[in-house]
């Protein structure tokens, strides 16, 4: 117990620092910085940018804060796996909790698509549906 207090810990401060780098499930470092790139590429204005980096940062924050409740869960969810005394109801239950979280992440990734939409004019909408900048949301956390 006091391991995975620690480990969380370092988890949180780790991506208090960069969660663009630490938290982006499924992307590494370039395709980040790609997504980044995409944005340039589409000649916003300093007030869309302004924008758009505020619905980020409102993301990522809430991402993290999502993604820690899941690493929580995964490893009591392993640690009712290795229990014997543990019922299959008390695990079912923690594997419900742990989709619920996910389901959540796959909202608030609908949610930074929409905002970040709703900034863009028509023609840039058109070319950023062909890039690839979706939020980074997809491969399970706790691996």
């Amino acid at each position: 117990m006091k391991r995975y207090l620690i480990l969380s810990l370092i988890l949180l401060i780790l991506c208090s620092i960069s969660p663009p780098l630490l938290c982006a499930q499924g992307r590494d470092r370039s395709q980040m910085n790609g997504k980044d790139a995409a944005f340039r590429d589409l000649n916003l204005s300093e007030e869309q940018r302004s924008a758009i980096r505020r619905i980020r940062a409102s993301y990522m924050k809430k991402i993290l804060q999502l993604k820690s409740d899941a690493v929580g869960k995964q490893h009591e969810f392993k640690g009712l796996i290795g229990d014997p005394a543990a019922s299959e109801e008390t695990i079912r239950g923690k594997g419900r909790e742990i989709e619920a979280i996910n389901g959540q992440i796959m909202r608030e990734a609908i949610e930074y698509e929409l905002s970040v939409r709703k900034i863009l004019t028509p023609e840039q909408i058109r070319m950023w549906s062909n890039i690839d900048s979706s939020p980074p949301i997809r491969r399970s956390s706790g691996r």
